[in-house]
């Protein structure tokens, strides 16, 4: 293989598909149908619902321990600041939502700009 192939890790899995779709909105950005599907309006709402159960539809209840505890939202979802510096609440200090660092290229041990996670 040769090239950088970023490389995208999280525990939340509403993060890590908006995380994706804004990568996918700044490559996919151009002048044909195919090109710009990703930045159609409304391609996140499902992203949209699972954040927030006041989206839900009304007979969604989701209750995994059968506790009788309501989940209220299945992941966080948010979009970075720009595609230059790829920020999110976390790295601007102004949150508690999602955090993207770059990884360790891991032939050479030191920190660039191919790989990505959070």
């Amino acid at each position: 293989m040769t090239g950088a192939h970023p490389f995208f890790l999280s525990i939340d899995p509403v993060a890590i598909e908006s995380v994706c779709l804004d990568f996918l909105r700044t490559e996919y950005n151009g002048p044909t149908l195919a090109e710009c599907r990703p930045n159609w309006f409304g391609v996140d709402d499902y992203l949209h619902q699972a954040a927030d159960s006041s989206r839900w539809p009304s007979n969604i209840r989701y209750d995994p321990d059968n506790d009788g505890v309501l989940i209220a939202s299945l992941g966080v979802h948010e979009h970075w600041n720009d595609c230059q510096h790829k920020q999110y609440s976390r790295n601007l200090g102004t949150g508690k939502g999602i955090e993207l660092f770059k990884a360790h290229d891991l032939h050479t041990g030191k920190i660039t700009n191919k790989g990505y996670s959070y």
